[in-house]
């Protein structure tokens, strides 16, 4: 496999997940200094212990850097999504069967996971639009948030009529 031909390359971030998240961090670092550092009181009736906020910064924080950009590369034998490069699947072009534009919708960025039509699916998601592979002898489809479709199905289409 020749790591140096690659015949596309994407990476798409969500602003809206990257807006979300850093208002998380920072509403819960706010609520950890004015309960705990500034001892202003309390937040709610029924507060939180002051390790909660500092636990949920950094589950926002790695989030954040896990799931902020959705990387898209296609070489001549296969494609490799992940988000910043910590989940990373490799989909061979002689293990997809067909490509389509999904027309599912999904809530917010990272990994989402469901049944379509009979066929587990795994979904990158980042926004619209999506292309999804379905994956040979499986009940299994692939989807992923693209800014280029059309392009995208193009290059896969060729691909797995060579193979």
């Amino acid at each position: 496999m020749d790591r140096e031909k690659i015949i596309y390359a994407e990476e798409k971030t969500s602003r809206f997940i990257i807006g979300a998240l850093i208002l998380a961090s920072a509403f819960s670092i706010f609520a950890f200094i004015y309960q705990s550092v500034l001892k202003l009181g309390p937040i709610g009736d029924n507060p939180a212990p002051s390790w909660f906020y500092l636990a949920l910064t950094a589950f926002f924080v790695i989030c954040l850097r896990i799931f902020k950009t959705l990387n898209i590369k296609i070489f001549e034998d296969e494609i490799v999504l992940s988000f910043n490069g910590f989940y990373k699947q490799r989909i061979k072009f002689n293990d997809i069967e067909n490509a389509a534009i999904d027309d599912k919708s999904y809530a917010g960025s990272g990994l989402r996971m469901r049944f379509v039509k009979g066929k587990f699916r795994i979904a990158y998601n980042v926004g619209q639009p999506r292309v999804v592979l379905s994956i040979k002898n499986k009940r299994k489809e692939i989807a992923f948030s693209t800014d280029n479709p059309e392009q995208v199905m193009e290059i896969i289409k060729a691909n797995i009529n060579q193979s």
